[in-house]
């Protein structure tokens, strides 16, 4: 994919997107399969899964905080990784 595509499609969520919101990429290694189920049904409902353990989404302030509030009750801090 080059830089141009990745631009053009940037711009086209932008486009459909709601307003005040904003491209956030959350990336995780979860180690237990229920926590990275859940995880995953989180993720889902605010995004769309792009790698196996990538999610792009397309969400306000208020929607990024409720996002990161629910995924730590989700995971392990001590042995899960999580970047929003």
């Amino acid at each position: 994919m080059t830089v141009d595509n990745i631009i053009g499609e940037l711009t086209e969520q932008a486009s459909t997107g709601k307003t005040g919101s904003f491209f956030v990429p959350v990336i995780y290694d979860v180690t237990d399969n229920k926590r990275r189920n859940k995880l995953c049904k989180l993720l889902s409902s605010y995004g769309e899964r792009v790698q196996k353990s990538a999610f792009e989404c397309w969400i306000t302030k208020r929607e990024q905080a409720e996002l990161e509030a629910e995924a730590l009750k989700i995971i392990d801090e001590a042995e899960d990784s999580l970047i929003i």
